[in-house]
């Protein structure tokens, strides 16, 4: 497994999209509340942290995440997607381990 770690941005919002609907496991509505969430983090909303995993520069798998409301110092982890054809490689956790690892 070679992929680096780093935000998702503008131009990953249709790969985003493809991916997550890609999986088979979101409704349609879920894969557009995915695209918003994106859309509002890239806005400024910090409500919304994504981080994307790359095979060179194609997004292959992503983590969304966001402060718990209500508390301090607490986070919700809201979509950890894996490209369906690079599932069981570990990226999952990988992702996991780097939210994890944020402050």
């Amino acid at each position: 497994m070679s992929c680096s770690l780093r935000p998702v941005g503008h131009a990953q919002r249709a790969p985003l999209e493809r991916l997550t609907a890609a999986t088979g496991l979101f409704r349609p509505d879920e894969v557009a509340m995915a695209v918003e969430l994106l859309d509002d983090a890239l806005a400024g909303d910090d409500d919304y942290r994504f981080l994307g995993a790359y095979a060179d520069d194609r997004l292959v798998g992503y983590a969304c995440w966001g402060p718990t409301p209500g508390t301090e110092g607490t986070f919700d982890l809201y979509w950890i997607v894996v490209d369906p054809a690079r599932q069981r490689e570990g990226l999952g956790t990988l992702l996991l381990r780097a939210v994890e690892d944020r402050p």
